[in-house]
Formats: C-alpha cells, structure tokens, sequence
C-alpha cells in the first residue's frame, strides 16, 4: 500500500492534471484545425467537463491518500467522499465522451455535405 500511495497516486495526480488540461485544450484547438462545424455549445460542453473530470480526479486521490495512511482510522463518511469523487468524475468523463462522440459524428457528417457539394 506505501508504494501506491506514494508512487501510484503522485502519478495519477499528473495524469488527472495532464488528461483535464488535454481534453480542454483539444476541445477548444481541434474544430478550427479540422475545419469542423462544431455547435459553440457543444465546444462548451467538452471544455467545460474537462475541468470537473480534473478536479474530481485530483479529490479523490487525496482522499484515497488519507484513507491509505497507516494510522488513520476510516471512517464511514471518509470512503463516501471518496466514492462521491469517483462518480463524479465518471460522470464527467461520461458527458465529455458523449461530445467527443458527437464531435465524430458531426464532423463525418460534413465530410459527407462537402463531398456533396
């Protein structure tokens, strides 16, 4: 347990950090690149679950830090944060997913209109 909570958790917590400013970033970068039509809301969306999908991640490692400390007794109250953490931050990850999918579909979509046209 010393070892992932150590080692394992400090490079979840860059993961966390990474993956959030990532998905962000690509959400706002990738429709002017790929000359996509994508709804601003949609955009708005995708940016926008990015930051709790981080924030979620980064909480939940820290309460899984304390709860893995030796000395500390845990509490009932203590693995419902931690569970709390992790739905939520399924549930982010779930919404963005749900735009990347629509991304997909829009941008095949106006492949399809340009090839049309």
């Amino acid at each position: 347990m010393d070892v992932y909570r150590t080692r394992v958790l400090l490079i979840d917590i860059g993961f966390a950090i990474s993956l959030s400013a990532t998905s962000a970033s690509l959400w706002l970068i990738l429709p002017g690149v790929l000359d996509v039509l994508v709804p601003p809301w949609l955009v708005m969306v995708g940016v926008t679950m990015s930051a709790p999908y981080g924030l979620f991640d980064l909480a939940e490692d820290m309460v899984l830090f304390l709860l893995m400390d030796r000395l500390r007794v845990v509490q009932a109250s203590d693995a419902m944060a931690a569970s709390t953490f992790t739905i939520g931050k399924m549930l982010a990850v779930s919404l963005s997913v749900f735009g990347i999918a629509i991304f997909v579909a829009l941008s095949v979509l106006t492949m399809r209109v340009e090839r049309i046209i």
